[in-house]
């Protein structure tokens, strides 16, 4: 079988310094990696060229990663607790929604200022974990 190669356009990676930035770019790179085309000559060799891909794109994957946790790890702009606000409607079990009407009693402070405190920690735990 007949092998032939195409060339491969490569870039480096900037470091954006805007985490999202970052996050499309990586995105991008990925894109292109799973859109080369594979070239079969021979079982062993096409075993692990998908070795290969997979590796690609496990670290890939580790990279989207890091860079999400850059971006929750990002300060938030002044007031950008305060709004703009967007609207959500999310399905909450019944205990769950009980606890937060408590936590708002007990705080006096509204279920959406008690939802966002608490998803301000879990965003920061998260960003500080380790894969």
């Amino acid at each position: 079988m007949e092998e032939t190669t195409t060339p491969r356009k490569t870039r480096s990676l900037t470091l954006a310094a805007d985490p999202v930035s970052r996050m499309r770019e990586l995105h991008d790179l990925d894109t292109a990696t799973a859109q080369a085309p594979v070239i079969e000559t021979a079982a062993p060799q096409a075993e692990s060229n998908i070795a290969i891909l997979q590796a690609r794109n496990i670290a890939s994957g580790q990279e989207i990663k890091k860079a999400l946790r850059d971006a929750l790890k990002a300060p938030y702009p002044d007031g950008a607790l305060k709004g703009p606000l967007t609207t959500v409607t999310t399905r909450l079990p019944a205990e769950i929604y009980q606890r937060l009407e408590w936590a708002s009693s007990i705080t006096s402070q509204k279920k959406q200022e008690v939802i966002t405190e608490a998803l301000r920690l879990y965003f920061e735990r998260l960003s500080n974990e380790e894969d």
